[in-house]
């Protein structure tokens, strides 16, 4: 007998995040032995480590995204230290929960490219943000369109990625 009325979530669902994680680390550890891309600003990264915080959102909601987003962080504290965390976490965070808000807002009409930029340009905003708050200096504020620019070229990427291995692994999954 259940005592409170919970969605069943299914084994499914489970193992698809539990290997979403995986993929999730072993993504965001690729990432960090790359050297620093032509034309991107210092310190950014493409967010390769993404597709799969994307792809378990759409799959399986926010609490698998926000899960994803929060190891995804941990991974980054112990791998680059207390600063890249917070900055890791605050960005995360906001991206997955401004993802989740669009596709309940808008359902099925929202693509991947727009669920992606969206978040990307939020992911890098909310570190901003956080910046400042750290250093209290406004100028960081400079960087803003540099970063938007950057954010939505890789956001594309992202979309790209997700929208060409979505179908392949949801055959394995259903």
């Amino acid at each position: 007998m259940r005592c409170c009325n919970m969605k069943k979530i299914s084994i499914n669902k489970i193992t698809l995040v539990g290997m979403l994680a995986a993929l999730t680390v072993a993504l965001s550890f690729l990432e960090s032995l790359l050297p620093p891309l032509f034309m991107l600003p210092p310190g950014f990264k493409i967010g390769i480590s993404n597709i799969a915080v994307m792809f378990a959102l759409l799959y399986s909601g926010l609490w698998a995204g926000v899960l994803l987003s929060v190891i995804k962080s941990i991974f980054v504290l112990i791998v680059n230290g207390g600063y890249a965390f917070v900055l890791s976490f605050v960005g995360s965070i906001g991206a997955v929960i401004v993802m989740s808000t669009l596709i309940w807002l808008f359902k099925e009409k929202i693509s991947y490219g727009a669920l992606s930029v969206s978040g990307a340009v939020t992911h890098n905003m909310m570190q901003l943000i956080c910046v400042y708050l750290i250093t209290a200096s406004a100028s960081i504020f400079y960087y803003a369109p540099v970063l938007i620019i950057a954010a939505v070229i890789c956001g594309v990427g992202v979309a790209s990625a997700v929208k060409l291995t979505m179908p392949i692994v949801l055959k394995f999954v259903k």
